[in-house]
């Protein structure tokens, strides 16, 4: 009797400790998360030390790693992947933290996480990636450092979206020019059959169609509603690049 009173003794005192050490952990983890977010880095530095689960991720998904990309803290990105944290990780939408450190323009975030092996290529859960947020945003270097990482310059979004598209509508000349030397496919068309040379001419974005002409854009490329480049420029009155597409052939 008296051993079976002792045995459940045990097992009760081996859950409580159990349940504690649990429980501590997970106070750890929050600690960690908490720092991360908050920039914090001696913190984050005493977490990682006392064995926090570096990839533990919140109900959202994120982790820690993805709050420091996202708040801009370069030297906490560092400790994190210094002690091996994922650098892939998704949070429930399919950010990872190269894609919210591309979004916000963290340069040597981004140069950090791709020593680190980021995947550039991965998508969000809209079928979007790093260099179309980082061209759509206009960071130029940025989108320099994920051309240089092979990121996939004719990357298609589910609107049927490319870098190059992004980089013609919002007229920014030199992510432009990133792409094209990259290999950028010049005459793609998104959802409503508009090409960059298009959309440029539509915006009157006249240096990005010289840009467009020099690696032979098709001038004649019609959209879903039979506009060209040159309808689309003349419909906004952008005389000077009217002249320029009908020198370059365009009826």
């Amino acid at each position: 009797m008296k051993y079976k009173i002792f045995a459940m003794i045990a097992v009760m005192l081996f859950c409580l400790v159990t349940v504690a050490l649990s429980a501590k952990k997970d106070d750890i983890n929050y600690s960690l998360r908490v720092a991360a977010y908050m920039g914090n880095l001696e913190d984050v530095k005493d977490a990682v030390k006392k064995g926090a689960d570096i990839n533990m991720t919140n109900h959202e998904g994120i982790s820690p790693l993805f709050f420091a990309s996202q708040q801009g803290n370069t030297s906490i990105v560092n400790v994190l992947i210094d002690a091996g944290a994922d650098v892939n990780i998704k949070a429930n939408n399919g950010w990872t933290s190269l894609y919210v450190a591309s979004k916000k323009d963290r340069i040597e975030i981004v140069r950090s996480l791709l020593r680190a092996k980021a995947d550039v290529n991965i998508e969000n859960n809209i079928g979007s990636t790093a260099l179309l947020i980082a061209s759509k945003q206009g960071h130029t270097e940025i989108v320099r450092l994920l051309v240089a990482a092979k990121a996939y310059v004719n990357k298609v979004s589910k609107k049927h979206i490319t870098p190059l598209h992004f980089a013609a509508n919002e007229g920014y000349v030199e992510i432009a020019n990133i792409l094209l030397q990259a290999g950028a496919k010049v005459n793609s068309p998104d959802r409503h059959g508009w090409t960059a040379l298009s959309i440029a001419s539509r915006e009157g974005h006249i240096e990005i169609v010289k840009s467009l002409l020099k690696v032979k854009a098709d001038v004649n490329i019609k959209n879903y509603n039979n506009w060209t480049a040159l309808d689309a420029a003349s419909s906004r009155d952008h005389y000077k690049i009217v002249d320029l597409l009908k020198e370059h052939g365009a009826k």
